[in-house]
């Protein structure tokens, strides 16, 4: 599967992951154990771009101290936190493809497009975690 999966990835860049730094680690990983070349790949991190843009909500900070105080507001977070916090729903929360719903939901609903961030994660009831 990661013969297939890694051209994939090289040709859709960048790479878009809610922590990027534990993606990159694991695909690293992957490739060493299965004795595969890791590709040289350009991350973007979700985590970061949803910090920035929770900051973003008081303002830039004018002084060390309230940028300190900001930071202890609205430091990073999980991404099931963020989604509650963005009224969406948590949807099958620590599974690949729900994470990558969960992250593509949340970049959207942070550039106004929060009827597209529902409709992809919109499941049956029974499947919200």
């Amino acid at each position: 599967v990661w013969k297939e999966i890694l051209p994939v990835l090289a040709e859709h860049q960048p790479v878009v992951a809610y922590n990027s730094d534990f993606d990159k680690r694991m695909v690293k990983q992957t490739c060493e154990a299965f004795g595969l070349e890791v590709p040289s790949l350009k991350w973007e991190c979700a985590m970061h771009l949803v910090a920035d843009y929770r900051q973003s909500a008081v303002g830039r900070p004018k002084s060390r101290e309230d940028r300190n105080d900001i930071a202890s507001k609205y430091p990073i977070c999980k991404l099931t936190d963020f989604v509650r916090e963005m009224s969406l729903p948590v949807v099958d929360a620590h599974d690949a493809l729900g994470d990558v719903k969960m992250t593509l939901a949340v970049l959207k609903a942070m550039t106004g497009n929060q009827s597209e961030a529902e409709k992809l994660l919109s499941v049956d009831k029974g499947m919200q975690r």
